[in-house]
C-alpha cells in the first residue's frame, strides 16, 4: 500500500505520512530506501511516496487510532482480494470476439480429449481400488463390458498390438518391456506328467492392477484408430 493511500484513508497530510513511515521503520532498523518510490500529484508533478508491504504497512499504523488501523486493514483486504481476482478483457471489435471464441472452443476440444485419456484409467482405479492381485484375461475382459470382448478376444486384440504372442508352443506370453513395466507377471505352477510322474512348471501369463489400466488405454486408443 502506498503511502498515499494511508494519507487518504487517515486524512492524514501525505508529508506527515512520510514523517510517521521513515521514523517508524527507522526504529523498527530497517531501511526505508528500498521502499521509496514516486506518485504524480493533481498538479501533474512527480512527489515522493513509499509503497509499504503487509509487515512494514502493520508497523506504521500500529500507532494510529483503531478506527484508522480498521480503515487501513480493511482497504488492504480489498487490495489483497483484487490482486486475487481472475481478470478478464472483453473483446473491442467483432474480430477479437470472434477469436476469442476460436479460442474457447479449442480450450473446451482440449479438454474433452484430456477427458477421454484419463477415463480409462479413472475406471481401472475404480474396478481395481480394492484389488491387489492379477488377473487372467478372462477376468480382465470383464471389467469393460461395455467392450464387448471375452478373455480370448482380448488375448487375439493384444497380440495383434504386438503387446502379447505366442510361443511354438501356443502358449500366451508378453513380450519383454511389458513385463518389465508391470503390467505382465508369469506365474510359475508346478505340476506331474500323469505318463511318467516327472515334474514340470508351466508358466501362466497373469495382468497386473497397472496392466489392467494399460490394457484400457489400449483398447481407447484401438476405438480410436479404427472409428
Amino acid at each position: 500500500m502506498s503511502s498515499v493511500d494511508i494519507a487518504v484513508l487517515t486524512n492524514k497530510e501525505h508529508y506527515n505520512v512520510l514523517r510517521d513511515i521513515k521514523n517508524t521503520l527507522e526504529e523498527a532498523g530497517i531501511g526505508a530506501l528500498k521502499f521509496e518510490g514516486t506518485y504524480t500529484d493533481s498538479q501533474n508533478k512527480e512527489r515522493p511516496c513509499y509503497h509499504l508491504p503487509k509487515f512494514e504497512l502493520d508497523l506504521v499504523v500500529s500507532g494510529y487510532s483503531v478506527k484508522y488501523r480498521a480503515t487501513i486493514i480493511k482497504r488492504w483486504h480489498e487490495l489483497e482480494a483484487e490482486k486475487a481476482a481472475p481478470k478478464f478483457d472483453l473483446p473491442a471489435t467483432m474480430a477479437e470476439a470472434l477469436r476469442l471464441a476460436a479460442d474457447t472452443m479449442d480450450q473446451l476440444e482440449a479438454a474433452k480429449v484430456e477427458l477421454a485419456d484419463a477415463a480409462p484409467k479413472l475406471l481401472t482405479y475404480d474396478r481395481c481400488m480394492n484389488g491387489d492381485g492379477l488377473f487372467n484375461f478372462r477376468e480382465v475382459a470383464s471389467h469393460f463390458p461395455e467392450k464387448g470382448i471375452g478373455g480370448n478376444n482380448l488375448v487375439k486384440i493384444l497380440i495383434e498390438e504386438r503387446i502379447l504372442y505366442r510361443d511354438a508352443k501356443g502358449h500366451v506370453l508378453a513380450f519383454r518391456p511389458y513385463i518389465e513395466r508391470g503390467y505382465f507377471k508369469g506365474v510359475e505352477s508346478p505340476y506331474e506328467l500323469k505318463s511318467t510322474g516327472e515334474s514340470r512348471v508351466s508358466v501362466q501369463i497373469k495382468v497386473t492392477p497397472a496392466g489392467v489400466e494399460f490394457i484400457a488405454r489400449k483398447l481407447t486408443e484401438r476405438e480410436r484408430r479404427t472409428a
